[in-house]
């Protein structure tokens, strides 16, 4: 009987930790990037993502470009920044690449804007960008070139516009909260600008601003679940992924999504890799996030790693827990788990159990009735999933999205009221 019993419990355990444990990972691992750098950008033209600029791991600036073919999951070299430069943004038109902004070697901010072809390995420079700036986001929305953000002197919350047919710039309504080493994603003809900070990492902001071009105008959303800054943004399907970031004691592996379309956020698997001052850019439904330090300051890598987002978790979004305060890393507030189901104790120390309502009540009279052995209390596997630790001292990550958790909870208290029900009939 006691077998029977164990082996019961067992497979009941067993079901519960498989529903808490999801269904495996949507990361892969291409090939690394030949250079490792940190602070660096990337876009993309049809299947080949270009990456440029960035910190070497001595803490030089490059202008190095690396050329990554999806397809055949292969790196080559194209034709050098026409100046060496880090903190720039990026983004891609009509198949060629824009570089704007960013901070030369020794700090200087660039107003610079760099256009490079392709299909003739060539660059050009557009015309100057009003503000000189770096650690800023830029966006293309039907046309036109959108660069918001920044730091020079001062954190910026500047907005200009670049028109590629007149080579011209105008500027804009600005944001209304200036942020640098911030993030931003289009999705329905909008440009969203997500998290950065303002003067340093305990500054990092979970702000989540949308501007729309038609009407010139900045409108406050959904905050991002976790406040970051030295992140980036990848947008997918209408959806914008906020991807790592820093803060001084440690680097984030955070994946989080956000739906436009009902302004909520959901969180998804964390990077394999935590980093800083990386890039991210969605080839083909899926993202490829590249470089960035592992730890806060310069430090470099070459991952190449992969996010393939699963079409169920991206059609039923649900909002994401709140981020606990200050101070840095801020994680993320776990989820309420079920109500933790009652410990079985010694008759000692806590009353007996009430019967279930199919059984009788026992006799009154203690002295008749045998009492119940002790049994040691059930302890529930812990929400999060086991691959994704806690943030540390070293490493600040914030939990994952606990799917199944439920699930799980379930199954937790469907094997207590099992091992009741046998006590029951035993003493029967």
């Amino acid at each position: 009987m006691r077998l029977s019993v164990a082996l019961f419990v067992i497979a009941l355990l067993l079901v519960s930790i498989g529903f808490s444990h999801g269904q495996g990972s949507e990361w892969s691992t291409k090939a690394s990037m030949p250079t490792a750098r940190t602070e660096n950008a990337a876009t993309a033209i049809e299947n080949k993502i270009y990456v440029v600029g960035g910190f070497g791991a001595n803490g030089q600036t490059l202008d190095k470009v690396e050329v990554y073919d999806v397809i055949t999951d292969s790196w080559s070299i194209a034709s050098p920044l026409p100046a060496a430069l880090h903190h720039v943004a990026i983004t891609s038109h009509a198949g060629k690449i824009y570089v704007i902004g960013g901070y030369f070697e020794g700090w200087g901010p660039s107003n610079r804007l760099y256009i490079y072809d392709p299909k003739t390995d060539s660059w050009t420079r557009g015309k100057d960008m009003p503000t000189a700036r770096g650690a800023l986001t830029a966006q293309f929305i039907d046309g036109i070139l959108y660069a918001a953000g920044g730091q020079a002197d001062r954190t910026l919350g500047t907005n200009e516009a670049y028109d590629p047919l007149t080579d011209t710039w105008k500027t804009k309504a600005p944001m209304p909260t200036p942020r640098e080493h911030l993030a931003s994603g289009v999705a329905s003809g909008k440009m969203y600008v997500i998290g950065g900070r303002q003067g340093g990492l305990p500054s990092n902001m979970d702000i989540n601003e949308e501007y729309d071009p038609k009407q010139d105008k900045w409108t406050r959303k959904a905050p991002m679940p976790s406040k970051r800054g030295g992140i980036v943004g990848a947008s997918l399907q209408d959806t914008i992924f906020i991807y790592g970031g820093e803060a001084n004691t440690g680097t984030f592996a955070n994946n989080e999504q956000y739906f436009a379309s009902n302004d909520t956020w959901i969180i998804r698997q964390p990077m394999p890799t935590a980093r800083h001052g990386l890039a991210a850019v969605a080839v083909k439904n899926q993202i490829f996030v590249i470089g960035g330090g592992p730890r806060p300051g310069l430090t470099v890598s070459q991952a190449n790693e992969v996010f393939a987002p699963r079409e169920a978790s991206q059609a039923t979004p649900a909002p994401a827990p709140q981020p606990a305060p200050p101070p840095p890393p801020p994680p993320l507030a776990p989820v309420a788990p079920p109500p933790a189901p009652p410990q079985l104790q010694p008759p000692a120390s806590v009353p007996e159990p009430r019967p279930q309502p199919q059984l009788p009540e026992p006799p009154p009279a203690p002295q008749q009735v045998p009492q119940p052995q002790p049994i040691p209390p059930i302890v529930p596997p812990p929400p999060q999933p086991a691959e994704v630790p806690k943030p540390d001292p070293q490493q600040a990550k914030a939990e994952p999205y606990p799917d199944n958790l439920t699930l799980g909870g379930i199954g937790v208290v469907v094997i207590i009221v099992a091992a009741i029900a046998v006590l029951r009939m035993r003493k029967r």
